[in-house]
């Protein structure tokens, strides 16, 4: 299916598109804490694609969600997160949901891991991401969104139950896309696919990050994800972040 071929999006900076110190996510009352994510630092380039690799309850998702501010209540969290602008770097402070709240879906953009729980069941995809597009007002109609993930039109007219498990997971990157972000947040994108589905949805991540130019921060357990994808990965052990190496 032919690709559209829109100028990237990622701001034209030198140095790192998004850079994050110290970020520390806290969960629970005093005296009986748990520090699911412990001081986190890490820097991501323009165009750059960094797995984040990790055993189950490592911290990858709550790293994912604390870069949107999307923390439950009474969670505490600690860090500044800087990111590269058109016009210059701009810090936010993560303990503060609201000033990161602009930042989704136009800088950063999350492709959930359970993809279909993330759709509404009783509306068709067409306007959801319809919807979409009109938030984020950059102008791509549903169609070419789907185009983007190799979904054919009639899509549009299916409800999320209707959505294979591989099609629901490039129909949670179609609607990431709506607003054409800098840096792709992929929140395990192959969780419970057969290979041959989880290599197709590798391969519509891959071809849409070079389509856009965007990043990509690709939180996985799988060695075939990072190594098809990423050049670079960091460790995540129990909430502690490890020295950044060389994928395969």
């Amino acid at each position: 299916m032919p690709q559209p071929d829109p100028p990237p999006t990622v701001p034209l900076a030198r140095g790192p598109l998004v850079t994050v110190r110290g970020l520390t996510y806290r969960v629970g009352r005093q005296g009986s804490v748990s520090v699911l994510l412990n001081r986190a630092n890490f820097e991501i380039a323009p165009a750059e694609r960094l797995a984040l690799r990790g055993a189950s309850g490592s911290g990858k998702s709550t790293l994912l969600h604390g870069l949107l501010g999307l923390t439950p209540a009474g969670a505490d969290v600690e860090g500044r997160l800087t990111v590269a602008e058109p016009g210059g770097a701009r810090s936010y402070d993560l303990r503060d949901p609201d000033a990161v709240a602009p930042l989704r879906g136009r800088v950063f953009a999350l492709v959930p891991q359970r993809a279909l729980a993330s759709l509404d069941p009783v509306r068709r995809i067409g306007r959801q991401l319809a919807e979409l597009v009109e938030l984020y007002g950059r102008g791509e109609d549903p169609r070419t969104l789907l185009a983007r993930v190799d979904l054919p039109p009639t899509c549009e007219d299916l409800v999320p139950g209707e959505l294979s498990g591989g099609m629901a997971r490039r129909v949670a990157l179609a609607m990431a896309l709506a607003g054409r972000p800098a840096l792709i947040l992929a929140d395990e994108p192959t969780a419970g696919l057969d290979p041959l589905t989880r290599d197709r949805v590798l391969g519509e991540i891959d071809d849409v990050c070079s389509q856009l130019g965007a990043a990509l921060l690709l939180a996985t357990h799988s060695d075939v994800a990072a190594a098809r994808l990423c050049a670079r990965t960091i460790e995540l052990r129990d909430g502690r972040m490890v020295e950044p190496s060389l994928v395969g």
